[in-house]
């Protein structure tokens, strides 16, 4: 398995584990199990990866070299992620296609709340420089150790130099 494959399993795994028993994530896959998620969220990946709006910052243990917390992040209404927007390791012609709809997806639920985010982002943001969180998610065992601070802190230090409503 390539560099790219293993942290490609390795994201969808955290994703999962983390939210695995989360009352929103079982309205939104209800009744689906852990491994067809992990396998949904690894299927998907080259298309999310590809996104060039996106940037993925991974926290690493490093005694034991495993990554066990990552997070996505949007740059909106500004170029000042740019140099952050290159994705790695694909196909010089590799041209990602749009997400689709996950198999067993609840879509009503899940079209629903994230209109109801984009009024609210709308409402209270506008059109102002932003970084969006996107996705963060922490192995169950490494949570609350600090791996999602080191996401946030990174964020926000951004988000303050280049002057980014986050």
């Amino acid at each position: 398995m390539g560099d790219l494959s293993r942290l490609q399993e390795t994201i969808a795994n955290i994703f999962v584990s983390a939210f695995f028993d989360d009352p929103f994530q079982k309205s939104l896959y209800p009744g689906m199990s852990f491994d067809k998620q992990v396998a949904g969220v690894f299927s998907r990946w080259p298309n999310e990866y590809g996104n060039i709006a996106a940037h993925y910052k991974i926290v690493v243990d490093t005694d034991s070299g495993e990554i066990v917390s990552y997070s996505k992040w949007e740059f909106v209404f500004t170029d000042a992620g740019a140099s952050l927007r290159k994705p790695k390791g694909f196909p010089q012609d590799f041209k990602p296609e749009p997400p689709s709809i996950p198999e067993g997806l609840n879509y009503a639920f899940a079209a629903d709340f994230s209109q109801r985010v984009k009024e609210i982002r709308e409402r209270i943001l506008g059109e102002r420089p932003q970084l969006h969180l996107r996705l963060l998610g922490s192995l169950p065992s490494y949570q609350r150790r600090g791996a999602a601070s080191l996401h946030l802190s990174w964020a926000t230090q951004l988000a303050d130099e280049k002057g980014l409503t986050c």
